[in-house]
């Protein structure tokens, strides 16, 4: 009987590690710390070169670094927020004729609450970005209030259509040697929206403070 010999062949595929390259990428907007950071998450070395960051590594993982930084060094969304600051009382009070804009706010305020009058006391602005630092604004009402309004932080995207979150809103309005009314808040906000952060007492009657807020072009 013929005896059939099958030779078996083994073919071992060598594993090709994959290339190590260096690149430098430019950095516009986010920090360089930031970079770092984000070389690390990859396992990619990185070292600092003017405003720019040099990454060390295997070339997917270089790639995805540099493919992960485009998506975040990106321009920041600037903000500008708008405080109305409106006194209510139940008679005919001190202060500036009220904005077309608050309009339908006052109606549903006067719906809701026993005062009829509503009197704009002062109009605060704050421009900043999203994510960015913490944001004040001081000054004195024309009637002698002092105000301080600070933000500790603004979260947004770019679509208008998402609403930009306010975290630790901080408003504190009083006179010298008196005790000061404090407002404090975390809110969302869609553009085109008048939103009322919250009242206190004040005079005769309470202070409430309205809030919009719009991205800048």
């Amino acid at each position: 009987m013929r005896k059939l010999v099958a030779l078996l062949v083994l073919v071992v595929t060598p594993v090709i590690a994959d290339e190590v390259v260096r690149k430098v990428l430019d950095v516009k907007y986010v920090s360089l710390g930031q970079v770092e950071n984000l070389a690390k998450t990859f396992g990619v070395s990185s070292s600092r070169i003017g405003n720019s960051v040099a990454v060390f590594g295997g070339q997917g993982a270089v790639e995805a670094v540099e493919l992960a930084l485009k998506k975040i060094d990106v321009p920041p969304i600037d903000v500008e927020l708008t405080g109305y600051l409106v006194a209510a009382s139940k008679q005919g009070a001190q202060g500036g004729a009220l904005p077309e804009a608050l309009a339908p706010v006052v109606q549903q305020l006067r719906g809701l609450m026993a005062y009829k009058d509503f009197r704009l006391i002062d109009t605060l602005r704050l421009r900043t970005s999203c994510g960015g630092g913490r944001p004040q604004n001081e000054g004195v009402t024309p009637d002698g209030f002092t105000y301080a309004l600070e933000i500790g932080s603004l979260q947004c995207s770019a679509s208008k259509d998402e609403p930009i979150h306010v975290e630790n809103l901080f408003l504190s309005i009083g006179k010298p040697g008196s005790v000061s009314v404090r407002l404090s808040s975390n809110l969302d906000i869609k553009e085109g929206q008048q939103v009322v952060v919250g009242k206190a007492g004040f005079g005769e009657g309470p202070l409430i403070l309205v809030l919009s807020a719009r991205r800048m072009q």
